[in-house]
């Protein structure tokens, strides 16, 4: 599958170094997550929210070329508006759980 062949299925592609990196120069497009997160983590907000995600292995983020996949999900509207979500629920998700140890 090829990235030419998501935008005809409406979809983006999400590299997690929007989420994992230490920098923006790295590709972090968000703020500073404060606390880590894993891939299944992600993936899994990624089903909550609906968003149907799709793993591609062997893809490689030009910035950062440690990570070595990309997830495609459905395209709501915006990339940006898309990436705003997924990072309001990815902290909310979290913030629930140390709320529930506490």
């Amino acid at each position: 599958m090829s990235l030419r062949d998501l935008k005809e299925e409406n979809r983006i592609v999400i590299w997690p170094s929007y989420f994992f990196s230490p920098t923006r120069s790295k590709g972090r497009r968000l703020a500073r997550m404060p606390y880590k997160i894993k891939t299944e983590e992600l993936v899994s907000t990624l089903k909550e929210l609906g968003l149907d995600p799709v793993i591609i292995e062997n893809k490689k983020y030009p910035r950062d070329r440690k990570i070595n996949f990309l997830i495609a999900v459905k395209k709501i509207k915006s990339k940006n508006y898309t990436l705003k979500i997924i990072y309001n629920a990815l902290t909310r998700t979290k913030q629930a759980s140390s709320n529930k140890e506490n």
